[in-house]
């Protein structure tokens, strides 16, 4: 298992860019390894951890690599768009593998997101900090050693991903300070920043997501999505009120949900992430 190392000074954009800020990658500096090096020891403990579940022989690397990026294969995703678009089955084995894919898609924007509070709202240190949505595990871990005081809550479906946090991540990397949860109810009522990455688009009804989100009234939301993106499980048409949006305008819908209590204050290249911050005059 890695080591993690707490960064001991802060890397930031130059000033004078409003509120566009860069992603940079602290994986290096934080676990003393490339990114890919990270994800290839991931994958080989998820390996091992599948095997060790389920029963059935353990992948190859070769073959668990494969299977990281499935869900955008584009036989899978033809099929997906050809077929009813049923939710899929986010706790089997298929999307243990995809949720690493998700991970390193996507950790750039807990950096970014990081380096643009501590930069832009220096006094700003969350207590309670969900990662709604939180796959793998490791932006829960990561949060857990970027703001050591708070409690971070990992928040996902029950099944290997979470299994694999409670069983191998957690206590590999000995965070006390992340919180397992698979039920809404069992949050806090409140956070002081959500995380939620590469989320939104896997639920059928994303603005009622949304506005669940809104209700923890955390100061900051960090968010992220690809709606536009075809992927098995991102939905070709979402359900919004009583009406079926296509995917190509969905994301204003979302995005409305937020204003109506939040102003984007930064965001990363191609919205990813965008930070809200919560507007008191709303």
């Amino acid at each position: 298992m890695p080591v993690i190392q707490i960064l001991n000074d802060e890397m930031t954009s130059p000033t004078g860019k409003g509120p566009y800020f860069s992603n940079p990658d602290y994986t290096s500096r934080i676990f003393d390894m490339s990114l890919a090096e990270l994800a290839t020891s991931l994958l080989e403990d998820m390996t091992k951890f599948e095997a060790d579940q389920t029963g059935c022989p353990r992948k190859t690397l070769q073959e668990a690599r494969q299977w990281t990026d499935f869900h955008n294969h584009p036989d899978v995703v033809e099929d997906w768009e050809n077929s009813n678009q049923e939710p899929d089955d986010y706790e089997g084995p298929e999307w243990f593998y995809g949720a690493l894919a998700s991970f390193v898609f996507s950790i750039k924007c807990l950096y970014g997101t990081y380096k643009f509070l501590k930069q832009t709202y220096p006094d700003f240190s969350p207590k309670t900090i969900v990662d709604w949505g939180a796959g793998l595990g490791m932006h829960s871990i990561i949060c857990a050693t970027l703001w050591p005081e708070s409690k971070v809550y990992y928040y996902n479906l029950p099944g290997l991903q979470t299994k694999f946090v409670k069983n191998v991540l957690k206590p590999g990397y000995g965070v006390d300070n992340v919180i397992i949860k698979t039920k809404r109810e069992k949050l806090p009522s409140k956070a002081d920043l959500i995380l939620s990455f590469e989320v939104l688009e896997h639920m059928k009804e994303p603005t009622v997501a949304a506005e669940d989100l809104l209700k923890l009234d955390p100061e900051f939301i960090a968010v992220s999505f690809s709606f536009t993106a075809p992927c098995r499980g991102h939905f070709t048409y979402f359900d919004v009120g009583d009406y079926q949006i296509p995917r190509e305008e969905v994301t204003r819908y979302v995005n409305d949900v937020f204003r109506t209590k939040y102003k984007a204050v930064g965001h990363g290249w191609n919205a990813r992430p965008v930070v809200w911050k919560r507007d008191e005059k709303r």
